[in-house]
């Protein structure tokens, strides 16, 4: 997690996105799905821990306003963010005078069969208008990750329902409710 002391390694901001409640759920907060964003630029410049952060995230997300980015090839654009994990990388970059993204998400080149099998669907490149793009590429994000997650899961043997990943979640948090 994200350091919290008066130290801040990490930085005193992120960057998340809490997906809104419907029209019935206005009156209690109740937030469906939650995106916490490692932003490297956000976190504090020198020695600190942002390598623990970013290079364990399965999605990476850059965004360069170079127009020549376009033309990277898949093994500068995973050199670019190394780390243990790091299977999906999009590159999201603005074309015509920032009205239009391309929007390209590229797979790891040394990763497994079966993890490449079911990221597959999600490769390629897109065009679409600049303002569609935040959506776009955070539910390919969410997609993406997902995907990773049960991959991962598939190979380690660790399948767990959806009530038994809750509750270790929800004992996870413990720790934190005891140091308040």
């Amino acid at each position: 997690g994200m350091d919290i002391s008066d130290y801040a390694s990490d930085g005193k901001f992120a960057l998340c996105w809490i997906e809104r409640p419907s029209k019935m759920e206005e009156s209690v907060f109740i937030g469906k799905s939650m995106v916490l964003f490692h932003s490297v630029p956000l976190m504090p410049p020198g020695v600190n821990t942002r390598k623990r952060h970013v290079g364990n995230d399965f999605v990476h997300i850059v965004f360069s306003d170079e127009s020549q980015m376009n033309n990277f090839s898949d093994d500068f654009g995973m050199q670019m963010i190394s780390g243990e994990f790091c299977f999906v990388t999009i590159l999201v970059v603005p074309i015509c005078d920032n009205t239009m993204a391309s929007i390209t998400l590229i797979l790891k080149e040394d990763l497994e069969k079966g993890v490449k099998g079911n990221l597959a669907h999600l490769t390629g490149n897109m065009v679409m208008p600049f303002s569609a793009s935040p959506l776009y590429v955070r539910h390919l994000a969410i997609r993406a990750d997902l995907a990773c997650q049960s991959a991962l899961q598939d190979r380690l043997g660790q399948r767990f329902s959806n009530w038994q990943e809750r509750m270790q979640k929800i004992r996870s948090l413990e720790r934190y409710a005891e140091n308040s």
